[in-house]
């Protein structure tokens, strides 16, 4: 795809001046150290949106972002010229045939097979007329919204946890990966920003009760956009929100008795809720149906893994051999969820973005055994069963985890499909030392007083 650049950069430039501003009169005058971290994390997010299509530019010279954008320029071209039109071809889905003939003449029809594709590329052929037309300056109102999405699940966090607002910060704003492949124009950017979203308004109606009506709207848009575009995110998702809507409700019963009576019932509910949810899912799309999942995870292994990994080459890697049953896919929990957190490893580098991405998860290892480090495995229970919100945020880390590294068999693939957790787990990580920390000046301001 041919690209002015001298006017790509100099209307991303007029974008970025304009939304730098926004962001630091939105800022002015308010206290709090977590705006300064929103001046920061955008400023990074919109570069880790250009530096992404520089990177595909001008490295790879070809890549998905480049056809989603081509083929919402064409939409965005026709919103500019006839808005009325254009709404039409974005919003009405029924139209699809029509919609199809009419990018016939572009050849732009087998992209569109997809509602996942067609839905990222309406998004984008929206947000493509806004910035007239410029590939870079739409990157940045992607990031953006990328960005407004994670702002609003760091305020979820910070609000919980106001002692930890820089690490928290560090984990929702400046991890490398999801600055670098949730920015661009991509499936992941739209997904981040709406999971964001979608916790932040499910947490409005959970824990507070407030503009229930709006907040019960914008989860249902947010969870119908993340069903669309990446289904899996939202099967992970939903029995970690049951999770927490279910201990919450646990949390508030005052009597011990009681509580110890009521636990079982709602590990239960729990386990119903999930199961009729995923059901439920599967009515709409027979795609989830569980032996063709497993079909299709055998396929995507046997793709990237025949391939790609035994060539020695690029980025495959494998789990080994299990039997194709349900009882088989869940005796490879382990090793899939830590291929997602901990791989690649240094040995398995075949690439410069591989080599980023093992650095990554170096680092990651390292922090987790830190933090795992003596610990007591009773205190860590009850460091979860005393905060519903981080039993959600376990669940939805190691469900993901799980789904992504089982299925994905290729470290490429698995850098972009694993960045909606990796927010969550380094928050974990955090919230654990926390808590050590709180129970080590507890248990020295004990021992002083006795000794006084």
């Amino acid at each position: 795809m041919d690209f002015n650049l001298l006017y790509e950069f100099g209307l991303a430039g007029i974008y970025f001046t304009l939304i730098s501003l926004f962001a630091f009169f939105y800022t002015s005058g308010k206290k709090g150290i977590e705006y300064k971290y929103l001046r920061l994390g955008l400023t990074a997010k919109i570069m880790g949106g250009i530096s992404f299509g520089l990177i595909y530019m001008f490295y790879y010279g070809y890549g998905d972002t480049f056809t989603y954008f081509e083929s919402a320029k064409i939409l965005g071209d026709i919103f500019i010229e006839d808005p009325v039109y254009g709404l039409q071809l974005i919003f009405e889905v029924t139209d699809y045939v029509r919609v199809e003939d009419y990018l016939y003449n572009q050849f732009l029809v087998n992209y569109y097979r997809g509602d996942d594709t067609f839905t990222v590329i309406k998004i984008a052929g929206l947000l493509s007329a806004l910035a007239f037309g410029g590939y870079f300056s739409t990157t940045i109102l992607f990031a953006c919204f990328a960005f407004f999405g994670q702002w609003k699940l760091y305020q979820t966090f910070i609000d919980r946890y106001p002692n930890i607002k820089f690490e928290l910060a560090v984990a929702h704003f400046f991890i490398p990966s999801v600055i670098f492949w949730g920015s661009g124009i991509m499936k992941d950017s739209i997904v981040i920003g709406f999971l964001g979203l979608l916790v932040h308004s499910c947490d409005q109606l959970f824990s507070k009760g407030k503009r229930k009506f709006f907040n019960l709207l914008l989860v249902t848009v947010s969870a119908y956009f993340i069903y669309t575009i990446k289904s899996y995110i939202l099967i992970a998702l939903i029995p970690a929100l049951l999770f927490w809507f279910f201990f919450s409700f646990n949390s508030r019963i005052k009597n011990g008795v009681m509580k110890t009576i009521v636990f079982p019932v709602i590990l239960a509910l729990v386990s119903i809720s999930s199961l009729y949810s995923y059901v439920l899912i599967k009515s709409f799309d027979e795609k989830f149906n569980s032996e063709q999942l497993l079909n299709q995870a055998k396929v995507y292994q046997s793709n990237h893994y025949t391939e790609i990994a035994i060539e020695g080459t690029r980025s495959g890697y494998t789990l080994g051999d299990y039997d194709q049953s349900v009882l088989g896919m869940l005796a490879q929990v382990p090793s899939a969820v830590a291929v997602t957190l901990f791989r690649p490893f240094p040995w398995e580098i075949r690439n410069i973005v591989m080599a980023l991405s093992s650095l990554e998860s170096l680092i990651l290892t390292f922090f987790t055994l830190f933090v795992f480090y003596k610990m007591k495995f009773g205190r860590l229970i009850s460091y979860f069963t005393s905060d519903d919100f981080m039993i959600m945020c376990l669940v939805f880390t190691l469900l993901l985890a799980f789904i992504v590294g089982f299925s994905s068999y290729n470290f490429g693939a698995l850098a972009r499909y694993k960045i909606p957790c990796l927010p969550f787990y380094f928050s974990i990580l955090f919230f654990i030392l926390d808590k050590q920390k709180k129970g080590m000046s507890t248990t020295h301001y004990r021992k002083h007083k006795t000794y006084r």
